[in-house]
């Protein structure tokens, strides 16, 4: 620098001119940047303090992710969030409604037979496969605005429809009916006693807030059997709580003849309402039996607390009976001619156009989605529907395992956060599996793109600051409720396949294939708001599940020291029991989680192309993709010549049975034992489900020899071909159909899996689209043949038994595992083929 004749430098700022200050003119610059300085570091510092304030209880590695949560992008706020507030968010329920807040106001419905040997021990409320029930689920479900439940318990048939009003976007209305189905010759021996049946229905504030009852608005029904005209009556309200002001109204829609009966209750145990109905039943019969009653009923005591935050109403009715229940909510005052008026368009015979409105709607939608699926059309909308109404809202934090640096184990809570998600089943898992979410969002993106985007923002908010999502999300006290003690700490080194990749990649090949469609934009806003997450998470898999060697993978969890399972689980790859290695140990190669990583490598480098992130990381990541793609390495790592075909590597017998033996406490024990060679390091000597990946992630090339090699060993029954789909694990394997331990029935040892069909059929369809035309010839064959397959074994079990299942029989086709089970088998929809014909 030069200096000037006044001895400063002539890069020196100018001083003020006319008289000017820092609070005049910006003439102390620096001044003003280290204020601002200050402030920010300020900022930063406070910022980092409230962080470790709140999460100072836990590693770094399981902070919250920094950075805006992708549930506040702008698409799933503003209209858009008022329309999806209210839902059908209670999966694990028979019924129920909740909105998005952390604290709901909730709505369910309980019923018993009030003529039944044990109606306190019947309460039908959450929903259980050992119900009994007949032919339950959402036959229609747009995952928006309606739904159509039914089930059939004993001889009556419920029928329960939930529809948002067009007008106002947090109203709603609910219809419940119940009749008596035609009996049997044996029944109508009974036939002059009427059916009946007795109601619950409950508003609670999860927020503790109190809930109004008007036990006036229902004076004429409390009274005794007295036909109630269809004039309607109020009954709830609350001003305070999620739902802000808000009022409900019942109504009878058609002729009533009943009695009505209420109660109410301070709660802050809302996964205990069965038992809070049970309790107020309770003391009506206790105040009975202290006056002298000589007959005893079965009503509540028309009581409440005065600071009730939950409030039940009883009815009991001589069927056929029909209630209308009709929510309004915003600045509303009861019984005012504006509210009941919004109140009355959710009831009555207009509840009865719009919910027709709405299901012929479900309907068109459903053929100009996914075309005409012929025979399979009835299970198809029944599964689609059942995973559109099973997407749950919850709001906890799950409990993680960890060890200190002298190995002593705690569990420690992580955050509070919501979950908007899928289920795998209602009656057994409803809570979100990462593993299975991939599988769910392959059919609602067809169904509903803005849903799927939601849901996958959801999962993306619960990854920690190192990348880890835990893979079973067991949010608030409703879902704990459903889960033994023992299986609801997570661990934080356990993976799960990331099946949020399958339709990631499709987002990504679909935005950056430069064809226009309607939902690109969104597409591209959620990729490039989604990519430091997505970045953080594929970088967790690639660090904490690497293998021995450059380029395997190796999934946690096995446990190497036990002696009690005939061939230890791998619970953390989603096919549990599975067949692996005999004898866990570190020198593992996991072809499927190798295929996973070249799946999600594929997608990160196509995402990362398209929104244009760093150059170099682009580089890092197509490079990465190629790695894994390589057909060669591949080979390297997991090709079994002696098989001939690809496959797990380990520690590994074929030899291990279990035997029963006395143990030292003289009681009969079982265990593990080596019944011929010794385990050595080796390929694993079991054909399956892991054997196809290569092949269901495309990754075979279609002129490589091995692919008529796997052609040719799909079709042989000995191993995995059979009239039902493709069995998980080869006729021919020594653990095939083997229990785990005496009390562990075989899992993916046979049954028939629904997922991995469909990632079969989808690989075939891919390649008898491709340039070999013997390979495209023989896909195209073999797709058709395998999908029929499929899809008739769903269809038959369905129309036989009303249900899908978890599984199916690989040497009768009949469903097993839990039911209704409408997560992924309901890619029934995507797996039909037109060629497909009925079979019986």
């Amino acid at each position: 620098m030069k200096a000037s004749k006044k001895g400063r430098t002539t890069d020196a700022p100018p001083m003020p001119q006319n008289g000017g200050t820092i609070y005049g003119r910006i003439g102390h610059t620096p001044l003003l940047v280290a204020l601002v300085a200050l402030l920010v570091a300020a900022v930063v510092n406070y910022s980092q303090f409230d962080r470790y304030r709140k999460y100072s209880h836990l590693p770094k590695d399981l902070w919250p992710i920094q950075g805006a949560r992708l549930s506040e992008l702008s698409e799933f706020i503003g209209d858009r969030a008022k329309r999806m507030f209210w839902g059908t968010y209670r999966p694990g329920l028979y019924f129920g409604v909740r909105s998005k807040a952390p604290l709901s106001t909730l709505m369910g419905v309980m019923w018993t037979n009030p003529q039944g040997a044990d109606p306190l021990g019947s309460l039908r409320h959450e929903a259980e496969q050992n119900h009994g029930m007949k032919n339950w689920g959402w036959k229609v479900h747009d995952g928006e605005s309606f739904g159509r439940h039914e089930l059939e318990d004993g001889n009556i048939k419920y029928e329960m429809y939930w529809q948002k009003s067009d007008e106002h976007d947090e109203d709603w209305g609910v219809r419940i009916s119940a009749k008596a189905m035609v009996k049997t010759e044996t029944e109508s021996n009974a036939a002059e006693e009427q059916d009946a049946t007795t109601m619950f229905i409950y508003f609670a504030n999860q927020d503790e807030s109190t809930i109004d009852m008007d036990p006036a608005g229902v004076s004429q029904s409390i009274s005794g059997n007295a036909v109630v005209e269809p004039s309607g009556c109020s009954f709830w309200s609350g001003t305070r709580g999620s739902a802000s002001s808000w009022c409900a109204y019942v109504r009878p829609h058609g002729e009533f003849r009943g009695a009505v009966h209420y109660y109410g209750s301070k709660t802050s145990h809302f996964h205990n309402m069965t038992d809070l109905v049970r309790g107020g039943l309770y003391k009506s019969l206790l105040d009975q039996q202290s006056k002298g009653a000589e007959y005893y009923s079965l009503v509540f005591p028309n009581e409440r607390a005065e600071d009730s935050n939950v409030a039940v109403l009883q009815i009991t009715a001589i069927l056929p009976m029909t209630l209308d229940i009709s929510f309004v909510k915003g600045d509303v005052i009861m019984h005012s001619s504006a509210t009941e008026k919004r109140a009355e368009e959710m009831s009555g015979e207009a509840l009865t156009r719009k919910v027709s409105q709405s299901e012929e709607k479900f309907h068109k939608k459903f053929t100009s989605t996914f075309g005409d699926l012929g025979f399979t059309t009835d299970v198809a909308k029944y599964a689609l529907s059942n995973m559109l109404g099973g997407i749950g809202y919850w709001y906890g934090h799950s409990l993680v395992k960890l060890k200190d640096e002298q190995g002593q184990s705690s569990v420690k809570p992580l955050w509070d956060a919501p979950l908007y998600s899928a289920v795998p089943s209602r009656s057994f898992f409803p809570r979100g599996f990462l593993w299975d979410e991939g599988f769910h969002q392959i059919l609602i993106r067809k169904w509903n793109p803005s849903i799927s985007r939601e849901i996958l923002a959801s999962w993306l908010d619960l990854m920690t600051s190192c990348g880890w999502i835990a893979r079973e999300q067991i949010l608030g006290m409703e879902s704990r409720a459903r889960v033994p003690e023992e299986f609801i700490p997570q661990s934080p080194d356990a993976a799960n396949p990331p099946t949020l990749f399958l339709v990631l990649s499709e987002m990504a090949e679909l935005v950056s294939s430069g064809v226009m469609y309607e939902e690109k934009e969104n597409d591209l806003a959620f990729l490039r708001a989604a990519w430091p997450r997505l970045d953080a998470w594929f970088t967790w898999y690639n660090q904490t599940q690497a293998g021995p060697i450059p380029g395997a993978y190796r999934w946690r969890g096995r446990d190497a020291s036990t002696n009690k399972e005939l061939n230890p689980k791998t619970l953390t790859s989603g096919l549990d029991d599975f067949p692996r290695a005999s004898h866990p140990s570190g020198i593992e190669r996991h072809l499927d989680l190798r295929c996973w990583m070249a799946l999600a490598a594929r997608a990160m480098s196509q995402i990362a192309s398209t929104i244009n992130v760093p150059k170099q990381r682009q580089i890092e990541y197509e490079n990465l993709s190629q790695s894994l793609e390589n057909y060669d390495a591949l080979k390297r790592l997991h090709w079994d010549p002696k098989q001939g075909v690809f496959a797990d590597y380990g520690n590994d017998t074929p030899d291990v049975v279990l035997e029963e033996y006395q143990n030292r406490n003289q009681a009969m024990d079982w265990r593990r034992i080596i019944n011929g060679s010794n385990p050595s390091p080796g390929f694993v000597h079991h054909i399956g489900y892991v054997t196809m990946f290569p092949f269901a992630l495309g990754l075979i090339p279609e002129n490589a020899a091995e692919m008529h090699d796997y052609f040719d060993m799909l079709k042989k029954p000995e191993h995995l071909w059979s009239p039902f789909g493709l069995r998980s694990l080869s006729k021919s394997s020594s653990i095939y159909n083997k229990r785990n331990t005496p009390h562990d029935p075989p899992y993916w040892r046979g049954a028939i899996w629904i997922n991995m069909n469909y990632l079969v059929v989808r690989a075939m369809r891919h390649y008898s689209k491709g340039q070999h035309r013997e390979v495209a010839q023989r896909a195209h064959v073999l797709a058709q043949e395998l999908s029929c397959n499929v899809v008739n074994t769903i269809v038959r079990e369905y129309e036989k038994q009303g249900f899908v299942y978890e599984n199916y029989d690989d040497q009768s086709g009949s469903g097993k595992g839990c039911h209704p089970f409408t997560g992924w088998t309901a890619l029934v929809a995507m797996l039909h083929d037109t060629a497909c014909t009925r079979e019986t």
